[in-house]
């Protein structure tokens, strides 16, 4: 129940947005429903976009109209839509339980969860019949040559690498511009990105690699920038995970260097990595098939391969570093690539040995 003479604003989780040919109002903290808003109501919603008192609002309308307004206001209030102002100015949704949930972070949790979600979730398969499916493989560079990677000798590593349990304890962000040889950069993709297995099932091509993907989908694209990786040029590149090749897109110049630069400023190092992992992903890939949770998975996707190349680098003695954040417009402009159809979703930095701690830190 509300109290008419305190005050109240529209809550900061409450969004508009078109369904079919309606406008409604949401907020993940409604549950399972919504509100189909015409004009009466969107002017109501702005009366409560600052903090006001109901009284205020009632007091110039009819008593017949004051009775729908309570009882719209009860409902409102009821369901989240409208929270109280405190008296120092803050709300109620300020403090407590969902004081550190940030709009976008509580929408996609929301969203792409049971319990919550208005829509469909799973492998709906709701874009089968309107576009094609992605294939597995990314189409190649035409323009760009692909230089084969070194391999790891697998038998070798069976035998004699080092314990998972030892990778795993001493995994570390390290944070180094020591450089990388060609050999080791190509071990370490043969160990991480490459495919291992594709098939198909129903029409969809499928992929195994050493890292799990929702649906055996991998959307994930790897490029990279080497920068002082010996043994290849620097430049901007493009990893096929097929073939195990690298296709140089574009020489190293201003413009790709603004990547390390945004690398370097996020990780807090001073100078740049051997090289620059950016992570991509083709969105529809997954989207085709999976409804309310293609972004989630992909997400997943991507944490996997990051714990992933953290234990190979561990296990090579190499230097990984995860960034939390990047940009992903800059690098769609470098690669003339659709924002909405591929971008990149992560990035990580590898560079060479560095020397090891006396003991093991508390880091990231």
């Amino acid at each position: 129940m509300f109290d008419s003479a305190k005050k109240y604003c529209l809550s900061r989780y409450a969004f508009l947005r078109r369904v079919g040919d309606v406008l409604v109002v949401e907020s993940p903290v409604m549950g399972r429903q919504s509100k189909t808003v015409n004009s009466s109501v969107l002017l109501f919603f702005l009366r409560f976009a600052s903090p006001t008192k109901p009284i205020d609002v009632l007091s110039a309308c009819s008593s017949e109209q004051q009775a729908t307004l309570v009882a719209f206001l009860e409902w409102c209030v009821a369901n989240h839509l409208f929270v109280e102002v405190l008296p120092d100015g803050r709300t109620t949704e300020d403090i407590g339980p969902l004081a550190h949930w940030e709009f976008h972070d509580l929408l996609f949790h929301s969203a792409s969860r049971l319990g919550r979600n208005l829509g469909k979730i799973g492998g709906t398969y709701r874009l089968n019949g309107v576009v094609p499916p992605e294939p597995h493989a990314r189409p190649r560079y035409s323009h760009a040559s692909y230089m084969p990677l070194p391999e790891p000798d697998l038998a070798t590593l069976m035998e004699n690498d080092v314990p998972f349990t030892r990778a795993l304890e001493q995994r570390r962000s390290k944070r180094t511009t020591s450089q990388l040889t060609i050999d080791a950069l190509g071990h370490f993709l043969y160990r991480t990105c490459r495919v291992v297995h594709t098939s198909t099932h129903e029409g969809e091509s499928l992929v195994t690699k050493l890292y799990p993907s929702g649906g055996s989908l991998h959307p994930l694209e790897i490029y990279f920038v080497n920068h002082s990786c010996v043994g290849m040029e620097r430049g901007l590149y493009h990893y096929d995970p097929q073939s195990h090749s690298a296709a140089k897109l574009r020489v190293f110049d201003t413009e790709i260097a603004q990547l390390l630069d945004a690398a370097a400023t996020s990780s807090a190092l001073e100078g740049y990595p051997a090289v620059l992992f950016e992570i991509c992903a083709r969105f529809r890939r997954s989207a085709w098939k999976y409804e309310g949770i293609s972004y989630r998975l992909i997400l997943a996707e991507l944490g996997a391969l990051y714990q992933t190349m953290y234990l190979v680098a561990s296990a090579m003695r190499l230097s990984p570093c995860a960034i939390g954040s990047g940009d992903s417009d800059y690098l769609a402009s470098l690669l003339s690539s659709d924002y909405y159809l591929e971008s990149a979703i992560g990035e990580f930095m590898l560079s060479g040995p560095m020397a090891e701690p006396t003991e093991l830190e508390p880091q990231g």
